[in-house]
């Protein structure tokens, strides 16, 4: 599928309330008039249509779909958009939800967690924290990280809530991506951490020009971030070397996601961009013809299961080394 064509475009004919949810060959969007649309992004063909107000950016596992409203957490069954559980919130949510190994994880602004099974929506603890929460808490094994706005993480054992360690930044740390060895995380202080798991030792950190958005990716070799200096970098995931850079075209609004061996970014102005994963060249991206001097190609439109495709890819290298900073 690279270079990244576009095999159709629709128009949802409502606004977009919250960031759309992926899951194979399903979306998710939240749509205005307190809907949520299933689409198979296959074809471009509407499955169902279900009420939802959702306040955060969904997420799809267990084949059901989480979302938040003003009042509860509620799930929904993805091949129906059916109800499947709700829960009743006493107090508003912060972040969008989080999932990993059955668990989903919720947290509120005044510092508190909550953990769900998933599958039915138990509750199964919660855990009162003693600061606001920065972002979004992330499950990964057998532990909760969770970013606090006081500059703190915290990792919390996911069985019952209790606490294993806590480590200071030098800001207050944005979303954590975790591995079994170690937590990354960006922070507001223009710094990129690497954190020893075990005990949230820090290992490493890299300098920015600005603030780290989103949650960073990390694969076998390598861990991937943006931030608000309009870079793309490629860490060392181990030692925290730099391993390739990015200056990129457009200001990010939220992190990068990966697929298959390129990752993409989202931005203003210029939309859903792709670079290589080894080497952070250009994949594909709608300013790639621009690039180029050519002009996109597009084969028609159809409303419900339409089939249009521009192309053309655009290649460029930029990388370069650096140290770990101690």
């Amino acid at each position: 599928m690279f270079p990244p064509d576009l095999a159709w475009d629709l128009s949802l004919n409502s606004v977009l309330e919250a960031p759309p949810a992926f899951n194979g060959d399903r979306a998710y969007f939240p749509i205005a008039d307190n809907r949520i649309a299933a689409y198979d992004i296959r074809h471009g063909t509407l499955l169902w249509i279900a009420p939802g107000t959702p306040r955060f950016e969904p997420i799809v596992a267990e084949d059901l779909l989480f979302e938040i409203d003003a009042e509860a957490i509620i799930a929904l069954h993805t091949d129906t958009g059916v109800e499947a559980w709700r829960f009743e919130l006493a107090e508003p949510l912060s972040a969008p939800l989080s999932w990993g190994n059955g668990w989903l994880v919720a947290t509120t602004s005044a510092g508190t967690v909550f953990a769900f099974r998933a599958s039915d929506g138990g509750l199964i603890w919660r855990r009162e924290l003693d600061a606001v929460i920065h972002a979004r808490a992330t499950v990964a094994q057998n532990r909760v990280y969770v970013p606090m706005n006081d500059g703190r993480i915290i990792a919390l054992q996911v069985e019952n809530g209790e606490p294993v360690w806590e480590r200071r930044l030098g800001g207050a740390p944005n979303e954590i991506a975790a591995t079994p060895e170690r937590v990354y995380a960006g922070s507001n202080d223009n710094f990129f951490y690497a954190l020893r798991a075990r005990d949230g030792l820090i290992e490493w950190r890299w300098s920015t020009g600005a603030d780290v958005i989103g949650r960073p990716v990390v694969d076998a070799q390598r861990v991937y971030f943006v931030s608000f200096d309009n870079v793309l970098r490629a860490l060392d995931k181990n030692i925290g070397n730099q391993r390739w850079k990015r200056p990129l075209s457009i200001r990010p609004t939220r992190g990068h996601g990966r697929h298959a061996d390129r990752q993409r970014r989202v931005g203003f102005c210029a939309g859903l961009h792709y670079e290589r994963w080894h080497s952070g060249r250009i994949a594909g991206g709608p300013d790639v013809e621009r690039a180029r001097g050519g002009s996109a190609r597009r084969h028609g439109r159809r409303s419900a299961d339409g089939d249009a495709r521009p192309a053309g890819s655009h290649e460029r290298d930029d990388p370069t080394d650096g140290d770990a900073i101690d």
